[in-house]
């Protein structure tokens, strides 16, 4: 194995651990627990000062909502975080950077589980960041993969005038049209998983599904039917820029047809898009990613109700998409640590290829897309990078470590991670982006 120096770059990452500046920042444990000071998402944001960490542990809470709040929110254990009963999604509005002469500000989402919700006629989707100039790193998260009207709804993620997000290492999914024998004759929609509207987003290591469509039933008149629908794309944008690195994007199937005696029927719908580009000329790019259209319903069996033709892979009614010829690593963190905790990183890649590793005690102010690499550097406040070697055979190479014991003044520290890779041609990719997260032992 040609991976060098490994105790060195543990040392390394764990000293950069021990002196983050972020580590100065105080902890705030969400908990259903009986006796337990905050019991909600929101009381705990509410109680936290701008760079703290919110840790939240495992349960099913109410959504709440970070306004202009520079704050880390990670779950312990499975958290789950619903839109019901509030009727409204998790929402990340009006984060900004104040500039160099201020601490650097941003929102990092790690380890949660969202969901929206529906209730006819309306859905809320899951998670909303809209109006936000300093990055927003969503981390580890799955966003309405819990079936159920009251564990998803509406679209999975949406990013609305918003310069600065980054989505790595997630599940996304648009939430299905809901069937009959729940909301009876409403013609739901199918959601997209990630909606962007004048806004820049990079993905990384991310499965985005759009929601599946719903069947239709036919009946003979009066009765009315029940009607199909589509099935919802992966990716919509309106305007902006998105990037995409080593993701999957599928389309959701589109409805069942159906047919009664008489020829009364209720057509098949097509299968969503991977990606739907619509207006305000947005740019897609993309490397080391798949994309596979939504399947188009059954047909009705009746000729009065034909099938569509299957829906494009890529839908482009403006814009442009552009393919990057590198093939990107995937970088692999833990969850949550304590000091003390035996733990590894991993970074994923071609055999043979170079790879560094980046540390940061924050996102950057602004993600630069970099034209030698297939990425865009994500990382800011302190920057530094250690050299990892070559990739080992088997393609994957790991970084194993011990969390050092923080100091007593100190009970919590933070890096966010970001590995490059490059070919012995000279191509090169960066990863996406990982918050590794330490809290003191007594947390």
């Amino acid at each position: 194995m040609n991976w060098i120096a490994v105790s060195k770059i543990a040392f390394g990452v764990c000293a950069l651990l021990a002196c983050s500046a972020s580590a100065l920042a105080g902890v705030v444990v969400v908990s259903q627990a009986p006796g337990s000071t905050y019991q909600t998402i929101q009381a705990g944001i509410d109680a936290a000062s701008d760079g703290d960490t919110v840790v939240i542990r495992a349960g099913e809470y109410a959504s709440a909502h970070l306004d202009n709040r520079s704050l880390t929110l990670v779950g312990e254990g499975t958290v789950r975080i619903k839109a019901y009963p509030n009727l409204v999604g998790f929402r990340v509005t009006n984060l900004v950077d104040p500039g160099p002469s201020s601490p650097p500000r941003h929102v990092i989402l790690k380890n949660l589980e969202f969901g929206g919700v529906f209730l006819s006629p309306v859905s809320w989707d899951a998670l909303s960041i809209t109006n936000c100039s300093a990055p927003v790193l969503i981390d580890s998260c799955r966003v309405n993969v819990t079936a159920g009207e009251f564990n998803s709804g509406g679209h999975g993620i949406v990013v609305v005038n918003s310069s600065n997000v980054a989505v790595s290492n997630c599940t996304v999914s648009g939430a299905a049209a809901y069937p009959i024998g729940i909301h009876v004759g409403n013609a739901s929609a199918a959601y997209s998983a990630l909606l962007l509207t004048s806004s820049s987003v990079q993905c990384y290591g991310t499965t985005l599904h759009g929601g599946r469509g719903r069947d239709g039933i036919a009946f003979a008149p009066p009765t009315s039917p029940i009607q199909s629908t589509p099935g919802g794309t992966a990716l919509e944008l309106n305007g902006g820029s998105c990037l995409l690195s080593a993701c999957e994007l599928v389309g959701g199937d589109g409805g069942n047809g159906h047919s009664v005696v008489g020829g009364y029927c209720q057509g098949a719908k097509v299968g969503g898009s991977a990606v739907a580009l619509l207006s305000g000329a947005p740019t897609l790019r993309h490397a080391g990613s798949t994309f596979v259209a939504g399947v188009t319903g059954a047909p009705s069996g009746s000729a009065n109700c034909p099938t569509p033709a299957n829906a494009p892979l890529m839908l482009i009614n403006s814009g442009t998409v552009i393919a990057l010829p590198n093939t990107p690593g995937v970088l692999t963190g833990p969850q949550l640590l304590h000091e003390g905790d035996s733990s590894s990183l991993s970074v994923s890649a071609g055999v043979g290829d170079s790879a560094l590793l980046f540390t940061a005690t924050a996102p950057a102010p602004s993600f630069v897309l970099q034209p030698f690499y297939a990425g865009a550097f994500a990382l800011g406040a302190n920057l530094q990078f250690l050299p990892l070697g070559v990739i080992p055979m088997g393609g994957s190479a790991t970084l194993p470590f011990t969390v050092p014991i923080l100091p007593p003044s100190l009970v919590s520290a933070k890096l966010v991670l970001q590995a490059a890779t490059c070919t012995g041609s000279g191509s090169c990719s960066l990863t996406g982006p990982s918050a590794l997260i330490v809290l003191d032992s007594s947390l």
